[in-house]
């Protein structure tokens, strides 16, 4: 598939998520996501470079506030209208609702099920296999670690928990 398929694909994709009432405090929880290629590439031609998940989380168990580099100096994302589906159903999902308060506008949040489809099917669209969800892989099986898991915190917490312990 081109780029200029793909690009309209996930463009469709995107119009399936719910409008979101946002405040814009949630930059405390842009830190660690996955996306497909095609949604980092399209990053990378704003200016913009996202580091793989793996690193971010790493950078974050090292310094202990790794933030998205989209991050602008107030605080905003700078690639907003280019964020991968992950950031887009952040508030629009049950499996991933606001800290902040903020919701669908319409008031309809995506089920578990149509957020899965969501990430599965921006994944194929965007040239990543649709079934590997890395850092996602509780999300099918135990809805309750989903924002845990999505933020990076899962492994972040794995990784200190072990070090803690270790020190003890």
């Amino acid at each position: 598939m081109r780029r200029s398929e793909q690009d309209a694909a996930l463009e469709e994709l995107y119009a399936r998520v719910p409008a979101v009432n946002c405040v814009g405090d949630c930059w405390t929880e842009c830190s660690s996501i996955d996306m497909s290629p095609r949604e980092r590439q399209r990053i990378t031609e704003a200016g913009i470079r996202i580091p793989d998940r793996l690193t971010m989380i790493a950078a974050q168990v090292r310094n202990d506030g790794a933030k998205c580099p989209a991050l602008n100096a107030q605080r905003r994302c700078s690639v907003y209208d280019r964020r991968p589906m992950i950031c887009r159903i952040w508030g629009a999902s049950k499996m991933l609702v606001c800290v902040w308060g903020c919701k669908p506008i319409e008031g309809r949040y995506l089920t578990h099920a149509e957020s899965m489809e969501l990430l599965h099917l921006s994944r194929s669209i965007g040239g990543a296999d649709p079934f590997e969800l890395p850092g996602y892989e509780y999300l099918d099986q135990n809805p309750d670690h989903a924002r845990l898991v999505a933020r990076g915190r899962y492994v972040e917490n794995l990784v200190r928990g072990s070090r803690s312990s270790a020190q003890h």
